[in-house]
């Protein structure tokens, strides 16, 4: 038996091959990046060659033997100009400095790294510029200045990250000739989501107070604050001494043994199209409409942000979790103390999954928790406005950094939540509106 599975044959191992394979291919593209080779000059040298051998030479067509040899000679010079500008360019790049502090930029915002790079400046049909290959979908806006070159540097996800990888590209104008490599530095850069336009409002409901009104009375306060008369008052808690003198309905109401809520939990549902939603909650976290006491996470295993600077940090890690659709929300409610809070407000995109709202519910029906939910999407359209923008699309183009959600999409999710009684609102960050149940289901009647 020992003998028999000695010799048995082992299974390859796919991952390993695979990432063998991926490695070899990134050392051939590396490798072919850094010759002057490009696809249009390769064609352009192929056409050229064949016609002064196949037909020019033979036929002795003068024009197209002039033709063809400045086709090569042209060929040859990008190739030489774009070979001697690189090696001045690897010459004249910068040095590796010691990492500076972190810098905290906003995502889809250009930011001024402070890097400045070398330029071909005003040397005829040569150019240099660099792309950013990490962060991942960073985009590079150049300002040239001589020889050299500013940057401006667009993320347009949220993210901490440490360095920053630039694909540097040294080209002609004719796409002839073009060489690339890759150049690393240190950049630790805090990346957080936009807050939108207009400021957010979360209804606060009260708690239950720590005192009572007198010792010996009720919980809920004895009758001795007077206030105006409210449909749906009992009629034996009127002063009729007071409606006597002054024919005024004055009723007498509990002493409220109730304090504004002043300690919120506030959770991010992390998915791919989160960004909306984790705008939403930077901006609820600076403009103060948590309360004075919160606790704030996110999908990804953190333990909970107590402090602004902390809960920030954690808002821009959380782009790298996993989707879990609040699988974290238990454990990141056993360790805020749920006990100790009034409410739970819970931030996610609107388009997630229909099962992620019964495991929040869960979750705060097991910490005994008020559920207030704040869906967040950059726009909601209509498909009736959809047909009223097509002039307005051929002279103003979308911006591409924003994701519009349609109205009839989001049906299901509305009778998800008509039973419930959860209080929700839906928030588009690119204008600041906040469409409640009932504007929603205006929407979504005129869409139909």
């Amino acid at each position: 038996m020992e003998a028999s599975a000695a010799h048995r044959p082992t299974q390859p191992r796919a991952p390993g091959s695979a990432r063998r394979v991926r490695r070899v291919l990134g050392g051939l593209r590396r490798l072919v990046d850094l010759l002057p080779l490009a696809g249009r000059g390769l064609g352009v040298a192929a056409l050229a060659g064949a016609a002064y051998l196949v037909y020019a030479r033979g036929h002795l067509d003068l024009v197209l033997l002039v033709v063809s040899l400045l086709g090569l000679g042209l060929w040859l010079l990008c190739l030489l100009a774009v070979l001697a500008l690189a090696g001045w360019v690897r010459h004249r790049w910068p040095r590796d400095s010691p990492p500076a502090p972190r810098a905290t930029l906003e995502a889809g915002s250009p930011h001024v790294t402070g890097f400045v790079g070398p330029s071909a400046g005003w040397l005829p049909l040569l150019r240099v510029r660099w792309e950013v290959t990490a962060p991942a979908g960073a985009r590079v806006v150049l300002r040239e200045q001589g020889w050299r070159q500013h940057e401006e540097l667009v993320v347009p996800r949220r993210g901490l990250h440490e360095q920053v990888t630039r694909q540097v590209i040294v080209e002609d104008l004719l796409g002839l000739a073009r060489m690339s490599w890759p150049r690393t530095a240190a950049l630790p850069l805090l990346v957080l989501p936009g807050t939108g336009r207009g400021p957010l409002s979360i209804s606060q409901g009260p708690v239950a107070g720590d005192g009572v009104s007198h010792p010996e009375g009720r919980p809920e306060g004895d009758l001795v604050e007077l206030r105006r008369y409210a449909p749906g008052d009992p009629l034996r808690h009127v002063v009729w001494k007071v409606f006597a003198r002054t024919r005024r309905l004055i009723v007498r109401a509990p002493e409220r043994s109730t304090v504004p809520s002043r300690r919120t939990l506030a959770y991010l549902v992390v998915s791919p199209a989160d960004e909306a939603a984790a705008g939403t909650a930077r901006n609820a976290l600076l403009s103060g409409v948590l309360g004075d006491r919160w606790s704030f996470g996110a999908d990804g295993g953190h333990p909970p942000a107590t402090s602004l600077p902390t809960a920030l940090e954690l808002l821009a890690r959380s782009a790298t979790a996993e989707p879990g659709l609040a699988a974290d929300l238990p454990a990141f409610l056993h360790l805020a103390s749920p006990r100790t809070a009034s409410r739970l407000v819970v931030f996610a995109a609107p388009t997630l999954p229909p099962d992620w709202l019964g495991r929040v519910r869960a979750a705060a029906e097991a910490a005994q928790l008020p559920l207030t939910l704040v869906l967040a999407a950059d726009r909601i359209e209509s498909s009736v406005k959809e047909n009223r923008g097509r002039i307005k699309r051929l002279f103003f183009l979308p911006n591409k950094d924003e994701s519009s959600v349609d109205v009839t999409t989001l049906g299901p999710l509305l009778d998800l939540l008509s039973p419930t009684r959860i209080p929700w609102q839906l928030v588009e960050r690119a204008t600041g509106r906040s469409h409640g149940a009932s504007s929603f289901t205006r929407l979504a009647r005129e869409a139909r």
